[in-house]
């Protein structure tokens, strides 16, 4: 025999409020948007708790949603600006400072990858694909510099391919690649 199990809302603790107000939110914006957590606004007595918040962004409660996407922009800005304070602390153990530089540096890099994160180049990326470029240079229109600079490439790709061929080869008592021409 199984006993009825109490389904009513667990009672809320602290009795901070959970009701959506503007003023509420326009406060939770404007911490956030300084560099606070969203965590760090929420344990201040008066405001709701985290999940409270989050929700109220996953349902954008009166365009809630919108405005705190903006804050969190402006939060990783104002996180650039604190890396550049936490470097400049001589109070600090250094290895305290590359910590918590590394940490804010890695949540920037995820949150705002485009901006701050690692430059990785995929074919195929819509907003910058790679094209090949198949064209015709007519050298009698290239400057005695150009023309030059053209022939130095020209060898180097030779002798570049000189020694590609000997190592696939497995060729290591073979003649050594040819020699660049001094210039």
């Amino acid at each position: 025999m199984s006993e009825a199990k109490n389904h009513s809302p667990a009672k809320r603790k602290h009795g901070r409020p959970i009701t959506y107000s503007p003023e509420l939110a326009a406060e939770i914006l404007r911490r956030v948007s300084t560099g606070e957590t969203l965590r760090e606004v929420c344990r201040t007595p008066g405001m709701p708790p985290e999940a409270t918040v989050r929700g109220w962004h996953l349902r954008d409660i009166e365009g809630f949603g919108a405005q705190y996407a903006r804050a969190r922009q402006a939060q990783i800005e104002g996180w650039s600006d604190e890396i550049v304070a936490i470097s400049n602390e001589r109070d600090c153990e250094p290895n305290d400072r590359r910590v918590r530089i590394d940490t804010k540096r890695w949540l920037m890099s995820k949150i705002v990858p485009k901006k701050y994160g690692d430059r990785i180049t995929h074919a195929g990326d819509p907003e910058e694909p790679v094209r090949h470029v198949v064209g015709v240079i007519d050298l009698e229109t290239l400057s005695l510099t150009e023309l030059d600079a053209l022939e130095r490439f020209c060898e180097a790709r030779l002798a570049a391919t000189v020694v590609i061929n000997q190592e696939e080869d497995g060729a290591t008592d073979a003649a050594p690649a040819l020699p660049l021409p001094e210039r």
